[in-house]
């Protein structure tokens, strides 16, 4: 099972320009949300 706060966490703590980052973070989570979903059934 894959610790999605651990995930979250490191990009948060690692040295991504903050725009780069949010960008990400939206695609990121568009992207774990439905395995997350999936995982949690």
């Amino acid at each position: 099972m894959v610790d999605f706060n651990n995930i979250i966490n490191f990009f948060e703590s690692s040295k991504i320009p903050k725009n780069i980052l949010n960008r990400g973070q939206l695609v990121l989570n568009n992207f774990l949300k439905p395995i997350k979903i999936l995982f949690e059934q």
